[in-house]
């Protein structure tokens, strides 16, 4: 069975990478403490900090399996609904198709907020599940099938609102071993929101 880092060495996996790491960095540009929510075995965070060495990422996951994975030196044990965090500490925080994977979703924000700073970022990448990748992903993948907690992403996007100001888009199409820029609900691999935090819960 292939573990979950080995994906990032195969050629598809190397492309998707680079593709989310640069997107993810231009977003969070400027900051210099990030946290990543439900990480799995951090190698976007690891390129990520490639590009920018300015940036600390430190990376939480509530699966001692995953973190064992993890390729990146700052990484904490914690439940992505609990966070182990003060507050206000962070100046960025990411999740990496992880809210979608966390059964309380709200309780997740909740903690997103309290650990972020006053005008830091957030910047959610989830599962596009209107998208002929998620489709074909989710009924050839028993781990997606298995652990997948959240099917209505709006909703997601609607708490996330409630305190930030929030834009969306779709992102990265893939077709068999092709990636291209896309905004198609079908294409694209992934929806994203991204917010900056304007009030505390």
């Amino acid at each position: 069975m292939m573990r979950y880092i080995d994906f990032y060495y195969t050629e598809l996996g190397k492309k998707i990478l680079e593709e989310e790491s640069s997107y993810i960095q231009q977003y969070i540009k400027g900051s210099s403490m990030v946290l990543s929510i439900g990480c799995g075995p951090g190698a976007i965070e690891k390129r990520i900090c490639e590009i920018d060495p300015q940036l600390r990422i430190i990376c939480a996951d509530n699966s001692i399996d995953m973190l064992s994975e993890s390729i990146i030196k700052d990484k904490v044990l914690c439940d992505g609904s609990r966070l182990c965090f003060k507050n206000s500490v962070f100046d960025s925080i990411i999740y990496i198709t992880s809210l979608e994977f966390i059964k309380n979703y709200r309780d997740a924000i909740k903690e997103g907020v309290r650990v972020l700073r006053k005008k830091g970022k957030l910047i959610a990448l989830l599962l596009n599940q209107k998208s002929k990748y998620f489709k074909e992903r989710y009924s050839n993948g028993y781990y997606i099938r298995k652990n997948l907690k959240q099917f209505n992403t709006q909703k997601i996007e609607e708490y996330i609102s409630m305190n930030f100001s929030t834009k969306r888009e779709y992102f990265l199409g893939i077709d068999g071993y092709n990636i291209f820029q896309t905004n198609d609900p079908e294409l694209a691999s992934l929806y994203v929101i991204k917010g900056v935090k304007e009030v505390d819960l």
